[in-house]
């Protein structure tokens, strides 16, 4: 984590001295400052997760190739949570919840 970190905290602040990003108009960096009950659970339930089924998501999707059964059931449990999350976010946080476009 320390490798990341030194290498973002490098190339971010190369990044921050362009004036223009290479493959779009402009940069769109975030403006939320304060950390929020959502962020900080969302980062908790993740860590669980990840520490419980060793897998983080991406690499677990990519372990769907390899045929690993325990891959199939993270996924599956992952894109399960993800709906009820949506779900109860919906119910938690109604001023701040976006309509699906068309509904």
């Amino acid at each position: 984590m320390a490798g990341a970190v030194a290498v973002y905290a490098v190339t971010s602040r190369s990044i921050r001295h362009r004036s223009k990003p290479l493959f779009a108009s402009s940069f769109s960096w975030p403006t939320q400052r304060r950390i929020e009950l959502k962020l900080v659970v969302g980062a908790a339930i993740f860590g669980i997760g990840w520490g419980i089924a060793g897998y983080c998501p991406g690499p677990a999707i990519a372990s769907l190739g390899t045929g690993a059964g325990q891959a199939f059931i993270f996924v599956a449990a992952m894109l399960v949570g993800s709906y009820v999350g949506k779900l109860l976010e919906a119910r938690v946080f109604p001023s701040r919840h976006e309509p699906a476009p068309g509904a």
